[in-house]
């Protein structure tokens, strides 16, 4: 059966130096968790895009955000100067990803919500909905990172070399009761943060 619709998939191959990749698994205790940019303004320009003019200010920069996000590919590679860090990119929302580190490093990483970068742009919503958008929409493509506290200063110079905005946002402990989790840190205590967002299935 033919179907109505054109579908194209795309495959895209990469080379990475030999010693320099980046796995989630990189994690270590005392680390600082990082992120680039600003998060949830892809899925606020998504949610303008379905819903037409809401009343947002600036709002083509949502929706250019969304439509154009751009990948931090020079920071990323500027990175190869840093021994050791864990990396991934935040396309499916940073409770996902942030998941992803812990599991895959078998520890436990804490994210200060006060701490998680928000655009101006994205303020004029409602908190719980800023808080939707950075935990589940995806689509940044910002990046989200641990680093030893050693290389931190490290990391701050080559995002301000490459014109990237930078937040430390969390640290990573070893605590058995929790490692494989994500704890965030609120105004009024701690909780677990669950994987949400887009989660890829095998």
């Amino acid at each position: 059966m033919i179907g109505s619709e054109l579908v194209l998939s795309v495959t895209i191959n990469g080379l990475v130096e030999r010693g320099k990749a980046r796995f989630r698994s990189q994690m270590r205790p005392g680390d600082y968790v990082f992120v680039t940019g600003t998060l949830g303004d892809s899925a606020a320009g998504l949610e303008l895009l379905l819903n037409g003019d809401i009343g947002i200010k600036n709002s083509e920069f949502l929706i250019r955000r969304h439509r154009l996000p751009t990948p931090r590919v020079e920071f990323a590679k500027g990175l190869a100067q840093v021994d050791r860090l864990a990396l991934n990119d935040i396309s499916d929302g940073i409770a996902s990803e942030a998941n992803e580190l812990a599991k895959a490093s078998g520890l436990t990483v804490y994210l200060d919500e006060q701490s998680l970068p928000v655009s101006e742009e994205l303020k004029q919503f409602s908190r719980a909905k800023q808080l939707k958008y950075i935990l589940d929409g995806g689509e940044d493509y910002e990046l989200i990172g641990s680093v030893a506290r050693s290389d931190w200063e490290l990391v701050q110079k080559i995002a301000e070399q490459t014109a990237t905005p930078i937040k430390k946002v969390g640290f990573v402990k070893d605590e058995a009761i929790h490692n494989g989790k994500v704890i965030i840190m609120k105004k009024n205590g701690n909780q677990l943060l669950e994987a949400s967002g887009y989660i890829h299935r095998s």
